[in-house]
């Protein structure tokens, strides 16, 4: 194997690990934002049936509350823990890329290693 392509397999690897955790963290937070929706929608129903002079209102602060749901999509993934640990990962395998190809060149400089 060529050493002078190694700095830019491991860029690609850690790349690849951070794009998978974002991907993971994403989809999570965007089912978990989904379910808490439709547990609003299955409670502004039980309230439409209950009182129907207040459908409408239950209506508007349902369409509000699951915006602010939706908002908070960002946040969420922020605080997943795939996204946390592969974006970790994900860049030390980066910088151990730039680590090899610092030594790659040092050692072209010194000539063959005994």
């Amino acid at each position: 194997m060529n050493p002078h392509a190694l700095p830019p397999l491991l860029r690609g690897i850690g790349l690849t690990v951070i794009l998978l955790g974002t991907s993971i963290g994403l989809i999570q937070a965007r089912q978990d934002a989904a379910l808490q929706a439709a547990q609003l929608r299955a409670h502004a129903a039980a309230t439409c049936s209950a009182a129907p002079e207040l459908c409408t209102l239950s209506a508007e602060i349902r369409e509000l509350r699951e915006q602010v749901i939706y908002d908070g999509v960002a946040e969420d993934l922020l605080d997943n823990h795939w996204f946390e640990w592969l974006g970790i990962v994900g860049s030390a395998i980066m910088a151990t890329s730039f680590f090899a190809e610092w030594c790659l060149r040092r050692n072209e400089g010194q000539g063959p290693a005994v």
